[in-house]
């Protein structure tokens, strides 16, 4: 088990691109001999195509060597190295967690992946024919990405549902059991998912515990496990991630931006911003600029 020193955290990673989009997927073939410690708040599916190496997550070691998958949730972290100069070569895919979700009571989704996030290892190893069906999968993944064509976006989840059912096959994830309601790991993340929806709004523990039946000591516990920190740091952190993207693209004062993100004061904004950024709103602002 990979441990990291006491007061030393990954890498915080939340822009990608077309994250913003109604469809917020991202792919892109890679060369990397190091990819220090990082989390993030999308997941992320990785086939590698080229090299060796050695990967962890959440501290847990794997290798990383043609035909291996790994498969990270958000949150998690994960980092990885070549064992020569000779750079890893990869397909990384970034994407929402609204993805896998159901958007409607009839719609499909892949929330059992979810379900299962306790269950199943994070990463495995393709044989051959399995790789060259992945890769395909990936291939086709890349020229729907590159083009414009109708349906566009409907093909890319599809085919993104297929790569991570192979995935799962192979990873050898026990058959799912009937889950009761209470214990569904995918109602932790239609929490989390709503937040990343919702985080300019009131959003106390309490009404978050009501609104999709958790017990509010529970649900506090379930979150800091998923997230590894506290409800108040998570969506103060997540408050000021947006407010930074404000101050470095508009032209909105900085008291409106506070206002827009979720802070009732102008004070509590500018010590949360200085706490989780070292410097104040302005010389962010003035920095990025």
């Amino acid at each position: 088990m990979r441990r990291y020193p006491m007061g030393v955290y990954p890498r915080y990673l939340w822009e990608y691109p077309n994250r913003d989009s109604s469809f917020p997927f991202f792919m892109e073939r890679k060369h990397r001999c190091l990819v220090p410690a990082y989390r993030g708040d999308f997941l992320t599916l990785i086939l590698v195509l080229d090299g060796e190496g050695t990967g962890w997550i959440n501290g847990v070691e794997h290798p990383m060597r043609r035909g291996t998958v790994t498969f990270t949730l958000p949150y998690q972290i994960h980092e990885y190295r070549s064992h020569t100069e000779t750079p890893l070569t990869i397909w990384v895919c970034n994407f929402d967690l609204g993805l896998l979700l159901p958007s409607g009571h009839h719609d499909w989704g892949m929330q059992e992946l979810l379900d299962e996030a306790d269950n199943g290892t994070p990463f495995c190893q393709l044989d051959e024919e399995a790789f060259g069906e992945l890769f395909r999968i990936f291939e086709n993944m890349a020229s729907d990405y590159a083009g414009s064509d109708r349906w566009r976006n409907v093909s890319l989840r599809a085919l993104l549902f297929e790569a991570l059912i192979l995935f799962d096959r192979h990873r050898g994830v026990p058959e799912l059991k009937t889950i009761s309601p209470r214990s569904r790991t995918s109602d932790i993340w239609k929490v989390i998912h709503y937040v990343h929806q919702h985080y300019s709004e009131p959003l106390a523990l309490t009404e978050l515990a009501d609104r999709f039946h958790f017990n509010v000591t529970h649900l506090s516990e379930r979150l800091k496990q998923t997230l590894g920190q506290n409800y108040i740091d998570f969506i103060r952190e997540l408050r000021i991630r947006h407010a930074c993207g404000l101050l470095a693209f508009t032209e909105l004062s900085i008291s409106e931006i506070a206002l827009e993100v979720g802070f009732n004061t102008f004070s509590s904004f500018s010590r949360s911003f200085r706490d989780i950024r070292g410097m104040s709103p302005s010389k962010y602002r003035k920095k990025v600029k």
